[in-house]
């Protein structure tokens, strides 16, 4: 008898104790908004839908025992089923979630046939091709999703009676779905279909023997785990208000496992453990080494796997998830992809660091010193999302210069015009920057796309005028741009595009497009690429000695560090179209600005090239913004907005002669001049005329 009221005892004291950390959590929970800033609501809300979509992939590789490299798709379908029901139909935000819920629910059972025959590796690669896959489709059904600029919904609103602001109720609806989340977690792995999980699990045969029906709970198993990512993608939609077919690429489902495996694998506690560590950590890893922020965040995972082999969950006692940041007041920060497939770019953040630091020397701007600090996006929007908030709220920035990538920038021009904080010169050169009237608070830099194509297509008609044109281009509106911009300006002539190909930026390589493109026997190659395919291409023609068309690389892709992989020797003649100065061309070497240059760099930035032209592609973005500064009226965020957009043909003295600084009501492209240029020997050459695209074509058509 003693031994049972002992027991009982245990029971209730155990039911006690839990009873007050529920009610200890609830408290905390429902207070949070209140005590922290607008950006700490917004990151907790992201641990909370991050938290979710774990919870769902904790149900099939936790306690289902099978294995899943593509919840980001499920994920995925959920965020576009509400995008598109919020954005086609006009639905209520509410609406959005049972749809979501429901049809990755069946997107799940129709996905977890293969989980019948396959297991282990050969599984993991048909879940991961289904990641890869995903967004190339989603890019192709444009006039549903909205192609590669994606969908910008509204977010949720407070109701007038609540008092609240937009980002305490999003949190408050957000913590009501991952309550009641959880809680169908926890109750499904208490039910017949949670222990025929983990028997499952277990042992198969036995679970088999003992009457469970294996390809039913291994069909529900991915079901169920999907319903959670599709709740969790329709809720990020609510609270991202954006989405692209770039924000769910296969790093995604990657990350989400990684998150699942740290937080602790079959744990109830393990997806919020995940969730705050894929919140935070990259946060951190960047604050810990701006150059190298992916491999100090892998060293972390492996540091807190070494730790805590069973994951956080196991140390949940002695953790308390505090994550050290360095908060540092600036003027201006950039936000650029120091890691992930366009790292290439990340250099340009130097250039602009040092010439910031150049003028601080010299006593500033206006007697203002500049802080310029560089956050990482990894060339995925919704990081760019989170970098942006935490700049705007968390460390107050004056403007947000430079965002780079077409996605990116698109994925936080909203949020930044609603908050009325300027995003001068943006480092992308998609005409919508120009032509869009909605968004006076972004201003494009460099020549746009279009523009550039232009100059491609009059070279050609001067000079090959009856070629064939072969394309290779990224599948985005970067490449579509251009290469739209082509075909407009060649058509009616006698040029002719006689074969196109495109990649994803999550490709391994072009090669296989390459090979395509060579059967047309074209004259002319047009490379539409980022720097690392653009190498990629450069190397496959340069290897293909039956097909030796004249190469045009896009200027994005035209610098030396792109070209020196493949071998100066199997570039020359190749040709592009530059607005700047080359740091590399022997005919500045006695120009002032580049001395300046020069010496700026090697002297704040050691060990960065001086020859490299993203770096002093990064010079001349910020000595431009220095004259729009210079040109205020006023120093507010408003003076810095209206100079950008009324400059008047304003001289920079890193771009080359004859290109100028011009902006109007009716133009909001900065630089719309270009020259030619040509590789040889071990640089590139200029020649021709500088290219005036405003007087020669007119403005891009809005």
């Amino acid at each position: 008898m003693s031994t049972i009221v002992a027991t009982l005892g245990t029971d209730r004291a155990r039911r006690l104790r839990a009873a007050l950390t529920a009610l200890l959590v609830a408290a905390v929970a429902v207070s949070a908004p209140f005590y922290f800033a607008p950006f700490q609501v917004f990151q907790l809300t992201m641990v909370l839908l991050y938290a979710v979509a774990l919870a769902g992939l904790n149900l099939l590789v936790g306690f289902g025992g099978q294995i899943s490299l593509g919840h980001g798709a499920f994920f995925a379908a959920g965020a576009y089923t509400a995008a598109v029901m919020l954005d086609r139909y006009d639905t209520g935000h509410l609406a959005t979630l049972p749809v979501a819920a429901a049809g990755c629910f069946l997107l799940g059972l129709g996905f977890g046939v293969p989980a019948l025959r396959l297991r282990g590796l050969y599984l993991a690669l048909v879940t991961l091709a289904f990641a890869v896959f995903l967004p190339p489709l989603l890019k192709r059904l444009e006039p549903v999703t909205g192609g590669s600029m994606g969908l910008t919904v509204d977010k949720l609103q407070p109701p007038a009676w609540s008092g609240m602001a937009e980002d305490q109720w999003t949190y408050f609806v957000v913590l009501a779905v991952t309550a009641v989340s959880l809680l169908l977690a926890r109750n499904l792995l208490r039910s017949r279909v949670g222990r025929a999980l983990l028997a499952v699990r277990d042992n198969e045969s036995a679970a088999e023997v003992m009457g469970v029906r294996l390809s039913l709970h291994k069909t529900l198993a991915f079901a169920w785990s999907a319903l959670f990512a599709g709740v969790a993608g329709c809720v990020y939609t609510w609270v991202i208000g954006f989405v692209s077919p770039d924000s769910f690429s296969f790093v995604l489902s990657i990350t989400l496992l990684a998150g699942l495996v740290v937080g602790g694998l079959a744990s109830l506690y393990g997806p919020l453990l995940g969730a705050a560590f894929v919140m935070y950590v990259p946060s951190v890893a960047q604050d810990i080494s701006e150059a190298a922020p992916g491999v100090v965040f892998g060293l972390l995972i492996i540091a807190v796997m070494f730790v805590a082999p069973t994951g956080l969950a196991g140390l949940a006692g002695r953790v308390r998830g505090t994550a050290a940041r360095r908060l540092i007041r600036t003027t201006t920060r950039g936000i650029y992809p120091l890691s992930g497939p366009a790292s290439a770019y990340g250099t340009i953040s130097k250039g602009v660091s040092a010439y910031f630091k150049h003028v601080n020397d010299k006593g500033g701007i206006d007697g203002r010193t500049v802080e310029f600090i560089v956050r990482d996006d990894g060339y995925q929007p919704p990081k760019a999302v989170e970098e942006a908030r935490r700049l705007v709220e968390q460390e107050k920035v004056f403007a947000v210069f430079q965002t780079l990538g077409t996605p990116s920038t698109a994925a936080v021009w909203d949020y930044l015009d609603k908050r009325k904080v300027p995003q001068p010169f943006v480092a992308t050169g998609a005409s919508v920057w120009g032509t869009d009237d909605n968004h006076p608070w972004t201003t494009g830099w460099q020549p746009n796309y279009i523009s550039e194509a232009r100059v491609y297509a009059k070279y050609l008609k001067e000079e090959k005028p009856k070629t064939k044109v072969a394309v290779l281009y990224q599948n985005d509106d970067f490449g579509k741009d251009l290469l739209g911009g082509f075909e407009a300006a060649v058509a009616g002539s006698g040029i002719k595009v006689v074969a196109e190909e495109s990649y994803e930026v999550t490709d391994p390589s072009v090669s296989a497009q390459m090979t395509s493109l060579a059967r047309s026997k074209a004259d002319v190659l047009l490379n539409i690429t980022t720097p690392k395919f653009g190498s990629q291409a450069l190397a496959a023609d340069a290897k293909n000695a039956k097909w030796n068309p004249l190469h045009i690389v896009n200027n994005v892709s035209s610098s030396a560090t792109v070209l020196k992989p493949v071998g100066f020797k199997n570039v020359q003649g190749v040709v592009s179209a530059t607005y700047f100065k080359d740091p590399a061309d022997p005919q500045w070497a006695d120009d002032a600005e580049m001395k300046t240059y020069r010496e700026a760099l090697r002297k704040h930035v050691p060990g960065s090239d001086p020859a490299n032209q993203f770096n002093a592609y990064g010079w001349a973005a910020a000595s431009s913004l220095h004259k729009a500064l210079d040109a205020m009226k006023c120093p507010t965020r408003e003076g810095l907005r209206d100079a950008v957009r009324n400059l008047k043909d304003v001289k920079v003295d890193m771009l080359l002669p004859g290109v100028t600084l011009s902006t109007g009501p009716d133009d909001a492209f900065p630089i719309e001049t270009m020259q030619l240029m040509r590789f040889k020997g071990e640089r590139w050459q200029l020649f021709g005329k500088p290219v005036d695209t405003r007087k020669e074509f007119g403005p891009p058509a809005k």
